[in-house]
């Protein structure tokens, strides 16, 4: 019961529950000690790694053609992060809330794969096969109004 209440109290908290714990006597504040995720451990220094990912990924992307769907989209999806941790002025839970995606750690590695991404993208050639219909597909000629399976 004790524990039910302590979680109503947090909840309830304005400001995130780091921020409210005590300076240690050297003057440096407790910081997270866990991300809670198994094999996955606090970054020392996560925001210039999220930011050196993503613009990893920008430079990553350049060759793609810009008509590929996926260099828009990740394109896209990376400014907007970057515009994220440049608003944020070093602030991890702004970046966390705003971009809605994880932990900053999970931000990074999220990053990191999608460089892998880009890499087996670029070595595929991907964007040349996304537009060409397979050669099984058959196209399904459409029902006439009135007909059996039509709008009635």
């Amino acid at each position: 019961m004790a524990s039910c209440m302590l979680q109503r109290t947090f909840r309830r908290l304005p400001t995130p529950l780091h921020r409210l714990l005590p300076s240690s006597p050297f003057g440096t504040t407790v910081t997270k000690t866990s991300t809670g995720l198994v094999g996955l451990p606090v970054h020392p220094d996560p925001v210039p790694a999220l930011k050196a990912a993503n613009l990893k990924i920008l430079e990553a992307v350049a060759p793609i053609p810009d008509s590929a769907g996926y260099k828009e989209s990740i394109t896209g999806i990376t400014n907007f992060r970057l515009r994220v941790i440049e608003e944020s002025e070093g602030d991890i839970d702004y970046i966390e809330s705003e971009i809605d995606c994880g932990q900053i750690e999970e931000l990074i590695v999220q990053a990191e794969d999608e460089l892998d991404v880009v890499d087996m993208f670029l070595e595929t050639r991907l964007w040349e096969h996304v537009n060409r219909p397979s050669k099984e597909f058959v196209e399904t000629p459409a029902v006439e109004e009135g007909e059996e399976g039509g709008d009635k």
